[in-house]
């Protein structure tokens, strides 16, 4: 019996069809944009590049011939037919990265801190995967921060902490949405990119204990979701940038051990959640009063500058009760020394005074030395008459608050000494022979 054209034609596209979907369904649920044969390829160089047979954990790692096997290896996740994470921290990996990674283009999540036996340069083929998280914190890394980072289009975590990088921080990593920009602990150095208010989504910056010079940029004021900015151990100078004070959701703050110079502004009293400040240790001369303000700093931590009563007893509601819970303003750095010369015989007028309504002076001198109260001396000024080479000498004046204590004692201040000598061979105390 003959059959129809018709029929036959429409029995043969059924044969068609069928053969496609049964090829598709083979095919689309296991491998996914980057070959399988690759991405085992990847993982066994990723493996033996950092000594995997002594890692900390291994379980199950290189067994099985399959990629979908792979995904019960420890640390290794798969997603739509992709590797889509290599989390191991603190496994005890050695050796460097294979700059192979780059060819997971599927990799989100790299997760290796706390290998501090893994090391060698950030391999720059990472730029070509598509991460959002890498988190290289405490290892051995060494060279700069690879500038083709740039090319992980939706990278929202950089944790680089103490490692040993060095170099400047890539202007290019200032386009990407990076929410945690975290490179404490390293060796980088020269200014902070200006282009660092490009950061919109920016809410932890942590630049601490590097080498970074020059100012802190201006444009901070953009970082409007900026909750963290820790700055600490650097060399940063000039001054503290008001601008700071349109960081509106800033809670920590922390510019300590740098070299920042003139008034803390006053704008950082508006910020309503700054819970924590510090500034110790730097150059400052003055610093705001957070007197009567509802969004007080928890800690307050000045000490090490220069600054006088004049700006920390406004910062008192009460004898012996800051504003802030915890104010931490003593000791202070003194100027060096004047030098101040007069002829034997004659009478010479010390000065030293300090900013602040409710001082107390007390003249030393030294002696063998030790500091050695002078009898009677209790004002801002030191007057000695028929002055001797035995009167030459280092002076100076301790300077107390009586609003200004802490459990009920005293926090003594000091003034630039004074030196007083018929001839000088050095700042401190040299007697005329």
């Amino acid at each position: 019996m003959r059959v129809p054209s018709t029929f036959a034609f429409l029995l043969t596209l059924l044969f068609l069809l069928t053969g496609i979907e049964h090829t598709v369904a083979q095919v689309s649920p296991y491998e996914g944009q980057v070959p399988d044969s690759t991405e085992l390829r990847v993982l066994r160089q990723f493996y033996y590049a950092t000594d995997g047979p002594n890692w900390t954990n291994r379980e199950n790692w290189l067994t099985g011939t399959t990629l979908t096997e792979a995904d019960s290896w420890t640390g290794v996740q798969l997603d739509n037919g992709d590797i889509k994470t290599l989390h191991l921290p603190a496994n005890g990996l050695t050796g460097s990265l294979p700059a192979s990674l780059g060819l997971l283009t599927g990799l989100h999540y790299l997760t290796l801190s706390n290998n501090t036996g893994l090391g060698g340069s950030i391999p720059i083929s990472l730029g070509q995967t598509g991460l959002y998280r890498l988190e290289l914190n405490a290892c051995q890394f060494s060279g700069r921060i690879p500038r083709q980072l740039s090319g992980c289009r939706d990278l929202v975590v950089l944790d680089l902490r103490f490692n040993r990088l060095s170099g400047t921080i890539p202007v290019e990593l200032t386009l990407l949405p990076i929410n945690q920009l975290l490179l404490a602990g390293n060796q980088l150095r020269g200014s902070v990119p200006e282009t660092l208010g490009q950061m919109k989504s920016l809410f932890h910056l942590d630049l601490s204990r590097n080498q970074f010079t020059g100012p802190i940029p201006s444009s901070v004021r953009f970082l409007e979701n900026l909750v963290y900015c820790l700055l600490d151990h650097n060399q940063f100078s000039g001054s503290i940038p008001a601008e700071l004070g349109q960081c509106f959701n800033l809670t920590q703050l922390d510019l300590s051990h740098n070299q920042l110079q003139g008034s803390m502004p006053a704008e950082l009293t508006n910020l309503p959640y700054l819970n924590r400040l510090i500034a110790s240790h730097n150059a400052l001369i003055s610093i705001p009063s957070w007197a009567g303000k509802t969004n007080i700093p928890g800690f307050l931590l000045v000490q090490n500058n220069f600054l006088e009563f004049g700006s920390i007893e406004p910062n008192f509601q009460e004898i012996g009760r800051p504003w802030p819970l915890q104010f931490e303003y003593s000791s202070q750095q003194t100027l060096p020394a004047d030098t101040l010369r007069c002829l034997s015989g004659t009478t010479k007028t010390l000065h030293g005074s300090m900013t602040g309504t409710r001082n107390r002076y007390q003249w030393e001198r030294e002696i063998g030395g030790a500091w050695v109260d002078i009898p009677g001396a209790t004002d801002t000024t030191l007057t000695i008459t028929r002055a001797t080479s035995a009167q030459g000498g280092l002076y100076r004046v301790r300077v107390w608050n009586d609003l200004v204590t802490s459990w009920g004692q005293y926090q003594y201040l000091y003034t630039r000494p004074g030196i007083y000598l018929s001839c000088l061979t050095s700042p401190w105390l040299k007697t005329c022979p």
